[in-house]
C-alpha cells in the first residue's frame, strides 16, 4: 500500500483512510467500501451514459484496425453531458489506436514518457471537450 500503517494512525483524528488494508477502518467505513467496489465492478457510473457504454462495449468487439471507423460513424442522440463524454471517448480511443499500431521499435528513453504519451492526451482529450481539465506549460 502507498500509505503505512503507522501513517494511517498518525492520520487517523483528522481523516479515515478507506482502503482494504487499513484494518483500522470502522466497519461502517468498510461496509461503504464494499458498496463503493460493487458499484465500480457493474460500471454503474458508465450504465448513467448508455451511448457512451454503447458505443465504449461496441469498440470493444471490434478489431484494433476498424475501431476509429466505427467510432467516428457512431451515430446518437445524446444530452449534451453524454455528447462530451461520447466526444472525448471518440479521442481517447482513436489516440490508443494510434500507439498500438506505431513500430515496435519505439523505446521510451524517459520515465517522464509514459506520462507525456499515454496520460497527457487523456486528460488533454477531457480538457478539450468539456472544459474540465486545462494546462500551462
Amino acid at each position: 500500500p502507498k500509505l503505512t500503517a503507522e501513517t494511517i494512525m498518525k492520520l487517523k483524528s483528522l481523516v479515515t483512510i478507506s482502503a482494504a488494508y487499513n484494518h483500522e477502518m470502522p466497519d461502517q467505513c468498510k461496509i461503504k467500501l464494499k458498496e463503493h467496489e460493487a458499484a465500480q465492478a457493474s460500471l454503474e457510473s458508465l450504465r448513467l451514459f448508455p451511448n457512451a457504454f454503447d458505443i465504449l462495449t461496441g469498440a470493444i468487439d471490434r478489431p484494433m484496425h476498424s475501431v476509429p471507423i466505427f467510432l467516428w460513424n457512431y451515430q446518437v442522440q445524446a444530452n449534451m453531458e453524454e455528447e462530451k463524454l461520447i466526444k472525448t471517448i471518440q479521442f481517447v480511443l482513436t489516440d490508443f489506436v494510434g500507439k498500438c499500431s506505431r513500430p515496435q521499435i519505439f523505446q521510451p528513453k524517459s520515465e517522464r514518457t509514459f506520462w507525456i504519451d499515454r496520460i497527457i492526451p487523456v486528460l488533454q482529450a477531457i480538457g478539450d471537450q468539456t472544459g474540465l481539465v486545462s494546462f500551462e506549460w
